[in-house]
Order: structure tokens, then sequence, then C-alpha cells
């Protein structure tokens, strides 16, 4: 880091509810986001990971309504021009979205999976965090704890661009050299199958 100054960064949900069968028709771009997933390195050793043992649009369709959600994470400029290397910003950035996600969104989220009966939860980037360190889809045996994995909307076939800037009005953002993006974004959803209302919109104030 360049400086010792505490550093902070707000956090704002942005919120859309719709019908599953007109957010599939949008955004449901399965071609596209399993090129993306065959390059990462999970692809196939990891239960919330594609390829599926299932049909992933027939599950999802067993729901009416989704609830999708999007966290802007705004770092202030101290802290968007703190990284000394693009490594070390990618590592940061992924600090203020494991943030966002356990004290802001998570909360809220897992609030609302409770309140639904039968609701699913897609979570983005922490899909699986029981024993993430070492799937036991690499030993070829079935999931530890299948009640608490909770794919992502990528891993689904769900293009995030779109359903960020189309139903959010949220457009991506991307770090240069040793800077962070204007904000970051995280995104997650909720498969209900009765119409879920919008939780109350909030702000909050990580520190680093």
């Amino acid at each position: 880091m360049k400086t010792t100054k505490m550093m902070k960064a707000n956090v704002k949900h942005y919120m859309k509810v719709l019908e599953v069968s007109d957010y599939v028709a949008l955004c449901h771009e399965p071609e596209l986001t399993e090129q993306a997933c065959r390059a990462c390195r999970n692809y196939g050793r990891c239960w919330t990971c594609p390829p599926f043992d299932y049909d992933v649009l027939s599950r999802v369709r067993r729901y009416a309504w989704v609830l999708v959600v999007g966290a802007q994470i705004v770092p202030d400029e101290a802290l968007r021009n703190s990284p000394s290397s693009p490594t070390e910003r990618n590592e940061l950035a992924r600090r203020l979205i494991e943030m966002a996600w356990k004290q802001c969104t998570e909360p809220m989220m897992r609030a609302m999976e409770r309140k639904h009966a039968d609701s699913r939860l897609l979570c983005g980037f922490f899909a699986c965090g029981e024993c993430s360190a070492h799937c036991a889809r690499i030993d070829g045996r079935p999931c530890r704890h299948p009640e608490l994995m909770r794919p992502s909307l990528e891993a689904y076939g769900f293009d995030v661009t779109r359903t960020t800037s189309e139903l959010l009005g949220l457009e991506l953002k991307w770090g240069v050299e040793n800077a962070l993006p204007e904000y970051t974004t995280l995104v997650t959803a909720l498969l209900t199958h009765e119409r879920p209302e919008e939780p109350a919109a909030e702000r909050w104030e990580l520190t680093l």
C-alpha cells in the first residue's frame, strides 16, 4: 500500500424484481458464460461450477420470481489509489468484495432466503464457503454440504454484464494499472415461488 491512512468504501444495493421467464429471456447466455467458465481453474473441480449433472434451466424454472441485487462498492480516493502493483490491486479488490458480501449483502440475502420457503440464493463470488479449499468433486465424491451450496449466476449461464446494465443500471468497471476501478459490483440473486419484496435500501461504510 502507498499509505497507512485509514481508507474507506461505501456500499449501496441496487435491486430489481422480475419474473424468472423474463430474466431467462433477457440474460441467459449459457454459451457465453460456459466459455468463460472453461478458462477458470475451478471448472469441473468444484460442485458450484459447471459442468453440472442436472439441467440448469429446469431447476431455475421451478421458481416464478427472481430478486436481482447488485452491491456497488465505491472506494474513496485514498483507497482507490493505494495499490502499488496490479497484483495488489486485484487482491485489494477481492478483499473489498469479500467484506461487502460478509458485512452487507450476505446477511440481507440470507434473511430473504429464510423468509421465502424453498427459495434459492445464487451467491456469486462466495458460492461455497465450507470446504472450497479442496472440493470433494476433485476426488470424485459428492458434495459434503449440499444444503449450503449456492452456485453463481454465471455458473447457471446468466450474463452478469447484461444483468447489471439492463436491470440495475450499473456498468461494470475495471481497474487500470495500480488503481482500483471507480466502483466494483457484486451481483447476487434470489429465486422464489412468490413475488419477493425489495429489502429497504441502505448504505454501509467499510473501513480498511
